[in-house]
């Protein structure tokens, strides 16, 4: 740690805070700093948690405390590090694939996020850590109506359309791991807290 610190001691750095969970029931603030040239991933950051402005500060002052130490370095990738944290979930099981059809309107679907969130012990409810969604791209072709929803992308090709325009090219042909930081309004009936308890587990 002292190398790198002193090998980034002249370089410039961006930082912010974000707040895990969007619920008072559950809260983890979380600090970023990362190198000016990074400009870009810690805006994806930003727009995947939420940004620690007035609202995130007055729900994180009445949020439940847990007494735990809150204090933990963490240098490596961001949100995976960052959710490691708050909690633990799998990867690449079809979570959002899953969580996003809305089958034809034919069932009654309340979304609380497809990847980030929590379940209380004590009471069975669940809150939602995140207001946006961190996807893979290579699910949804291009001209999906998910991608509207897109407001950043890493890892992904790039082409012209018949008119010149530029469009990404959304399946790993190239490059793995195609990544979107997805609007919660993919979801029409997306909610951050679920008060009624998981009856069961798929």
């Amino acid at each position: 740690m002292r190398e790198d610190i002193y090998k980034g001691h002249e370089q410039k750095y961006l930082k912010a805070t974000v707040l895990v969970g969007l619920d008072p029931s559950f809260t983890v603030k979380a600090h970023i700093m990362m190198p000016e040239d990074q400009a870009f991933n810690l805006l994806s950051y930003i727009l995947n948690f939420h940004f620690f402005d007035d609202e995130a500060e007055k729900m994180y002052a009445k949020s439940k405390f847990y007494d735990e130490p809150d204090i933990y370095f963490y240098f490596g990738e961001l949100k995976k590090g960052t959710l490691t944290f708050a909690f633990y979930g799998l990867s690449g099981s079809g979570k959002s694939t899953l969580t996003h059809e809305m089958y034809d309107g034919k069932y009654d679907i309340t979304v609380l996020h497809d990847d980030a969130f929590i379940i209380s012990r004590e009471d069975g409810s669940s809150v939602a850590l995140e207001p946006s969604y961190f996807d893979k791209t290579h699910d949804y072709p291009a001209g999906h109506h998910e991608t509207k929803y897109y407001t950043t992308i890493m890892n992904c090709d790039v082409t012209l359309d018949s008119n010149g325009k530029k469009v990404i090219v959304t399946e790993d042909l190239r490059n793995n791991n195609g990544r979107v930081i997805k609007t919660r309004y993919t979801s029409p009936h997306r909610v951050d807290f679920e008060k009624s308890p998981i009856t069961a587990l798929f």
